[in-house]
């Protein structure tokens, strides 16, 4: 568990997920504080107070769908270098099955004598 979050935070998508975390709870933390009911009045401390709140569930938002739609891309990313790796490895089969049969067919050629073989 501790691997994926640390390969989360090294991703790119990860650190921008945190940052926009960070300035959401500042964001929220701002409202909470009630600063803006001491510069403003109190209809247009409201309205800064909505739009700070909608601002940051919506970085809140934005962050949970970077680090889903990252790691979706990770799981891709492996899945192909798997079947990649996997058609390397029937490509080297077939080929290793050519030079088995001819090292067979050589073998036989060199270890039996002429009068024993077929043909």
């Amino acid at each position: 568990m501790l691997k994926k979050v640390r390969n989360l935070l090294n991703s790119i998508a990860g650190r921008v997920g945190c940052v926009l975390a960070v300035i959401s709870i500042m964001i929220i933390m701002m409202v909470c504080s009630n600063v803006s009911a001491e510069f403003f009045t109190e209809d247009m401390a409201e309205n800064i107070n909505n739009i700070l709140i909608g601002i940051a569930t919506n970085l809140i938002g934005i962050a949970i769908t970077v680090t889903i739609i990252q790691s979706i891309l990770d799981k891709q990313d492996k899945k192909k270098a798997y079947l990649e790796e996997k058609d390397k490895i029937l490509i080297y089969d077939i080929i290793m099955q050519v030079l088995i049969q001819r090292y067979f067919m050589f073998l036989y050629a060199v270890i039996t004598p002429l009068e024993k073989r077929g043909g």
